[in-house]
């Protein structure tokens, strides 16, 4: 991963490194299909190698440019969906991170997906970890702000319902998160 990093003191002419252009999509189109294979073909028994798969493929994703991975968001999303409901807060943390850039500016393409992706935030709104809870609710707070009524109306009621939860937790900027989500859902289609 420190390949696509920009690491000068490593990827520099004096080092005899080569750069080339675009080569950060050259190596998201390198790897992409290999660790997409790898997670959904991985044995059940064995969790923590397709933690390792997912943590590689959000990585990748992390340091390619956002217009590279829309590309490829439809055969994204389920590996993305699966990240979010694992119980490794790292993996959480970084997909929620990346779900945050790449889905609510390409909403058209992941429609079909849509309602697991939100659901999968749901549920994350109410995960131990109140750092996760909070990125949950902002992640959820930006697909209602970009996203387009007519495609999430549907979820309106249903999110707004669940959001109840989250205005009754334990701490503040959880439940101010939540307050301004459930706002911003309210104010779909009006």
């Amino acid at each position: 991963m420190t390949l696509l990093q920009q690491d000068e003191l490593i990827l520099n002419k004096p080092s005899h490194a080569i750069i080339s252009i675009l080569y950060k999509q050259r190596v998201f189109n390198h790897c992409f299909k290999k660790l997409r294979q790898g997670s959904e073909s991985v044995d059940i028994r064995k969790p923590e190698l397709q933690v390792n798969y997912l943590l590689a493929l959000i990585h990748v994703l992390q340091n390619i440019p956002s217009q590279v991975a829309v590309n490829e968001i439809p055969k994204l999303m389920l590996p993305i969906i699966v990240a979010l409901s694992s119980h490794d807060t790292k993996l959480i943390e970084t997909t929620l991170n990346v779900a945050q850039e790449l889905i609510p500016n390409s909403q058209e393409l992941v429609v079909q997906h849509l309602g697991s992706f939100i659901h999968a935030l749901l549920r994350l709104s109410q995960f131990e970890s109140a750092h996760i809870r909070n990125h949950a609710l902002e992640c959820l707070s930006s697909l209602a702000a970009k996203g387009k009524p007519e495609v999430l109306s549907p979820f309106k009621p249903s999110v707004v319902k669940e959001l109840s939860v989250a205005l009754d937790d334990k701490k503040r900027i959880v439940r101010k998160s939540a307050v301004d989500c459930r706002e911003r859902w309210y104010a779909i289609g009006k």
